[in-house]
């Protein structure tokens, strides 16, 4: 890297969040999921309940995620002067909150709410306030799971409401009950748009895992998503509300894939870790620019091998762990990374 030049791009993928207690989708030996797609989520209010349900089970193990080794070591390298920019697919927040001060979020953050009809963007942690309020019910479902962790001293707990009583959000709360209960009554509402397969209206509790998204897959006792309510956007009253990411089948903000593309042209290198490149908006990044030396740590196969041998292409794979590549090219990182990995 230090030989390269000094305007290294990394990319980065879900593997490199792994040691932070975080899954990926497509490591060696797990199994296929296929995640909620954009469009999915779109189509009926049904499938909206079945995400913020899991979500709401889901999200607090991502919220008290840690940065690992991995990420202070790149921090470390953007203060050293040796990285330019991060161009992540995750959407966990980690990068930054390591120290890292110029990355890009392809596929935005779990951690905001965006209303589908005005564009507000809210904080995911208030997002998770409102759903415990208004579904005092499956709070005991989260607080008895392994999915609910002690919060970091520094965050907010995310399993009641926000102490004051009064807001906006509570006469939300008595709309969106009188809503779900005409939307559960009524003989004319129409039928739930096609779920993924493997996935059933009434989800268990007793068996739970976490998904990179914060989705919880849930197997055992029978949690029923159909009572689940759903808040509605505090600035126009719009129903649909999204997490502030691009879903499976969704597309990039123009402006975010603009400023990725002009990071990767004007880079000396890039170095690509923890990810299969199986998605097109990271895979892009690496076969648009053939003259660019790329580096590819990653344990398992990656879109990009095959570009290896290309004469066209300057491209070098290493199989291994991101944090053991890291620390061999990175040198030592500062107390707090040292602190990570121990």
């Amino acid at each position: 890297m230090k030989e390269v030049g000094k305007r290294i791009v990394v990319i980065t993928g879900a593997g490199i969040s792994t040691d932070s207690g975080i899954p990926d989708y497509r490591s060696p030996g797990r199994p296929p999921h296929k995640p909620m797609t954009h469009s999915a989520f779109m189509a009926h209010h049904h499938n909206r309940q079945r995400y913020w349900t899991r979500s709401m089970l889901g999200y607090p193990v991502l919220n008290s995620a840690q940065p690992n080794l991995s990420h202070h070591l790149l921090a470390k390298g953007e203060q050293d002067g040796l990285i330019s920019s991060i161009i992540t697919q995750n959407v966990d927040g980690l990068h930054q909150q390591a120290g890292s001060t110029n990355v890009e979020e392809l596929h935005g953050s779990i951690h905001q709410v965006v209303c589908m009809s005005c564009g507000d963007v809210t904080q995911r942690a208030d997002f998770q306030h409102r759903l415990a309020a208004m579904n005092p019910w499956l709070v005991p479902f989260v607080k008895t799971s392994l999915l609910s962790p002690p919060p970091s001293p520094d965050k907010t707990p995310l399993l009641s409401p926000p102490p004051s009583p009064d807001g906006p959000w509570q006469r939300r709360r008595r709309e969106n009950r009188l809503e779900n209960r005409t939307q559960h009554s009524s003989p004319s509402s129409p039928s739930p748009a096609p779920l993924p397969p493997g996935s059933s209206h009434a989800e268990s509790t007793s068996d739970l895992a976490i998904r990179p998204d914060g989705d919880a897959a849930v197997q055992g006792g029978q949690l029923d998503y159909h009572l689940t309510c759903l808040p509605r956007c505090l600035q126009c009253g719009g129903s649909v509300l999204k997490p502030h990411v691009v879903m499976f089948g969704g597309t990039l903000l123009p402006e975010v894939r603009e400023r990725s593309a002009v990071a990767c042209q004007e880079a000396d290198g890039l170095l690509v870790i923890g990810t299969s490149l199986a998605v097109w908006s990271a895979f892009r990044l690496v076969k648009l620019h053939p003259g660019t030396p790329v580096c590819i740590v990653n344990a398992g196969d990656t879109r990009a091998d095959e570009l290896c041998n290309h004469p066209d292409h300057n491209i070098t794979k290493i199989e291994g762990r991101a944090s053991d590549v890291l620390w061999a090219a990175l040198g030592e990182p500062d107390a707090a990374a040292q602190h990570a990995h121990g």
